[in-house]
This record gives C-alpha cells, sequence and structure tokens, in this order.
C-alpha cells in the first residue's frame, strides 16, 4: 500500500500565502502531534491500538485500510476506534488548552 501524503505535509505550500499564518499553522500542527504522541504513549504495550494510531498518522483512516495494513480485523478496527475516541475524550477533557500547552511545552506528559 502506498504511503499517503499527510495534509500537515502539503500545508503551507500556496504561494501568496500570509508568512504568519503559515507559522500559526505549523505551531498548531506540532502541538497536535506531540498530543498524538502522548496519546500514543498512554497505550504503551497495546500493539492494535499503537498499530491503529499509527496507520492513522500516516493518513490512512478507512477501516479497510487500516485492516490491510495492520492486519487487524475490520471488525476490532472499528472497535478500536471507539475505545480511542472515547479514551481521548476523557484524557484531554479536564485540561484547559493553556494547561495542556504547557504540559507539551515541558514535556510532562502526564
Amino acid at each position: 500500500m502506498k504511503r499517503r501524503q499527510r495534509r500537515s505535509d502539503r500545508a503551507g505550500k500556496c504561494p501568496g500565502r500570509d508568512p504568519g499564518a503559515e507559522l500559526v499553522e505549523n505551531e498548531i500542527i506540532e502541538d497536535q502531534r506531540r498530543c498524538f504522541q502522548i496519546l500514543r504513549a498512554s497505550f504503551d504495550g497495546d500493539k492494535e491500538i499503537q498499530g491503529y494510531l499509527d496507520a492513522m498518522s500516516e493518513g490512512y483512516y478507512k477501516p479497510a485500510e487500516i485492516s490491510e495494513l495492520t492486519g487487524i480485523s475490520v471488525d476490532r478496527v472499528y472497535q478500536i476506534h471507539r475505545k480511542v475516541l472515547k479514551y481521548a475524550q476523557r484524557f484531554f477533557r479536564g485540561a484547559k488548552f493553556e494547561d495542556l500547552q504547557r504540559t507539551l511545552s515541558e514535556g510532562d506528559a502526564k
């Protein structure tokens, strides 16, 4: 299966684009990557979920594609999707954006 180009890899490629907007977008993308790494690390030891998250980070969103890439059944991909979605909502819910941003900048993944 061919690797897809991430949206973040395509960002900022428009001629005449405001450099300030590009900088803000790049900072947001970097914060999203750090949040993803924190979320992924919280599933340390669960190879299925980490495989699912890795496939998603590579741009594969369809259950059939994720199944083909990871070897996880399509039914299990749907189960993992629901589990990760619920978990991520609880994981990040209590944090105010400023607290989350400070946590990311300090490198402290509580």
